[in-house]
């Protein structure tokens, strides 16, 4: 993969993040099939991208990018995946505190977002 072909996916990723993050709100477990590239894809993009502002110097935004690998935990194959959100969101329904507590998050997570948008931060993952 070339550093361009990097850039290009880590972009796209850096984007991906805060639908990531949301839906994690809710499951922990999401489908791989939801990624905008293959895991391996993404990981060896994010690699070279943080060796790059590694190299440059700024330890600090190398480091955003190699935590942010640790997103890539949460997709697991379609099919388990599914069936781990169907559990979830049927006992999430079933029980009102977790549904409330499931709101709150999503809610918090929104209001994350869009404070890092107007003050155009650089979200530390």
């Amino acid at each position: 993969m070339t550093n361009e072909e990097a850039r290009i996916i880590t972009k796209n990723w850096q984007a991906f993040i805060e639908v990531v993050d949301k839906l994690s709100k809710i499951c922990a477990i999401l489908p791989k099939s939801l990624l905008p590239y293959p895991i391996e894809d993404i990981e060896e993009a994010l690699n070279i991208v943080a060796k790059e502002y590694f190299d440059a110097g700024d330890k600090k935004t190398s480091e955003v990018f190699k935590d942010s690998v640790g997103f890539l935990c949460g997709f697991k194959d379609d099919e388990e995946a599914l069936e781990s959100i169907h559990s979830i969101i049927g006992f999430m329904l079933e029980n009102n505190d977790l549904k409330k507590i499931k709101i709150e998050n999503l809610k918090k997570a929104r209001d994350f977002w869009l404070k890092a948008k107007k003050e155009n931060l650089q979200i530390e993952l």
